[in-house]
C-alpha cells in the first residue's frame, strides 16, 4: 500500500456518497500508515459509528486484526453493512465512559476522530480505556485542534467582512452537525492525556489548515446530494463517483505533507501507552464479568454485552 494514491482510492470508494468523509479519510488512513503502529489484537474501537473507517482501516493495513466497536448511536449502528459485522467481532450500543468489558481486555483501543464528540465525561472515558486495557498495550486516537474552526472557509470570509459573530454563530452550528464538542490545542490534548493515567510516545498532525479550508467546501450544505447515491442500485455509480473524486482530490493529496508540527495541524493523530501503575494502585485480579454496580450500560444492554465479555476473554 502506497501513500501516493491507493489510500485515496480505498478512501473514495468506501465513501463515494461523501466526498467530505472520503477526502478526509485519505489522510486519516495516510496518518496511521505513516505511524508505523501495529494494530495489536484484541483491538477496541471506541465511537465505531457504521464501522465503515474499521473497514477501511483494515483493508489500508492488509490484516483482519480481532476487532470489537462501541458506538452510542444505535442508528448508526443499524447503518453498519454486512462487511462492517464481519471485521467485527461485534458491534455494541454502549458509553465510552462505561465500557461493558472487563479490566485488561484489550491490546489496543482506538478513538478516531470521536473523543471529541464525547461531553459530559471525556476524562471518564479516557479512564475507561485505561481500564480495559492491557498495561503494555496502546492508546491510538486522532482528534481536532483549535485550529480546526477558524480555517472553514465561511469562518474566514465572515472574519474577513468583519462579521465575526456570523462567523462564531457558524462555527457552531457546523460543531453541532459534525458533533464536535472540544476543540483543545495539540497541547492542552497532550496534558489531558497525561493527567488521566497516559504517557505520550507519539503525536503528529496530518491536516493541515488550507486542507481544513478545501474540505470545509466539501462539508457546505448542497454537497450533501450525494448522499443520493447510496439509495441507488449497481456500482457503476458508484464507481464513477469513487474516480471522479480520486482526480478531483489526487493533486491535493499528493502534494500535502504526510507528518507536521502538530501545533500547525488542525487534525493530529495520537499514540499513547499506560503510566506504569505504582503498588498501591494495582488491583487484585479482576473478575470475568463486570457487577451491576460497575456497568450500568452492561445491564442495559442485557445479553449482548455479556456475550461480547464473554467473547473476548477466550
Amino acid at each position: 500500500m502506497t501513500f501516493d494514491i491507493d489510500l485515496l482510492r480505498l478512501a473514495s470508494r468506501q465513501y463515494f456518497y461523501k466526498p467530505l468523509a472520503a477526502f478526509f479519510n485519505a489522510f486519516h488512513l495516510r496518518a496511521y500508515l505513516a505511524s508505523g503502529v501495529h494494530l495489536d489484537e484484541p483491538a477496541l474501537d471506541v465511537g465505531c459509528y457504521d464501522g465503515s473507517f474499521g473497514v477501511l482501516l483494515t483493508d489500508a493495513f492488509g490484516t483482519r486484526p480481532r476487532m470489537f466497536g462501541i458506538e452510542v448511536n444505535r442508528d448508526a449502528l443499524k447503518r453498519a453493512g454486512p462487511e462492517a459485522r464481519r471485521r467485527y467481532g461485534g458491534m455494541i450500543n454502549a458509553s465510552a465512559t462505561d465500557l461493558p468489558f472487563v479490566d485488561r481486555s484489550f491490546r489496543t483501543v482506538m478513538f478516531n476522530a470521536s473523543l471529541f464528540a464525547i461531553d459530559p465525561g471525556l476524562g471518564d472515558a479516557l479512564r475507561e480505556a485505561r481500564r480495559v486495557l492491557v498495561p503494555d498495550g496502546q492508546l491510538c486516537l486522532t482528534v481536532n485542534t483549535d485550529l480546526y474552526a477558524r480555517h472553514c472557509w465561511l469562518t474566514r470570509f465572515f472574519h474577513h467582512i468583519g462579521r465575526p459573530d456570523w462567523a462564531q454563530r457558524y462555527s457552531r452550528a457546523l460543531d453541532r452537525r459534525l458533533i464536535v464538542r472540544h476543540s483543545f490545542t495539540a497541547e492542552q490534548w497532550r496534558a489531558l492525556l497525561e493527567d488521566h493515567g497516559w504517557v505520550v510516545k507519539q503525536c503528529f498532525g496530518f491536516f493541515s489548515p488550507r486542507l481544513t479550508t478545501y474540505w470545509s467546501y466539501l462539508a457546505w450544505t448542497p454537497w450533501r446530494v450525494f448522499g443520493a447515491a447510496q439509495l441507488l442500485p449497481g456500482g457503476a455509480l458508484r464507481a464513477l463517483l469513487s474516480r471522479i473524486y480520486v482526480a478531483v482530490f489526487r493533486k491535493r493529496y499528493r502534494c500535502s505533507r504526510v507528518m507536521m508540527d502538530p501545533r500547525e495541524s488542525t487534525y493530529i493523530w495520537v499514540r499513547a501507552i499506560r503510566k506504569p501503575e505504582s503498588r498501591h494502585q494495582l488491583r487484585g485480579k479482576p473478575s470475568l464479568i463486570r457487577s451491576e454496580s460497575q456497568s450500568a450500560a452492561g445491564a442495559a444492554s442485557g445479553g449482548h454485552l455479556r456475550a461480547a465479555e464473554n467473547t473476548i476473554l477466550r
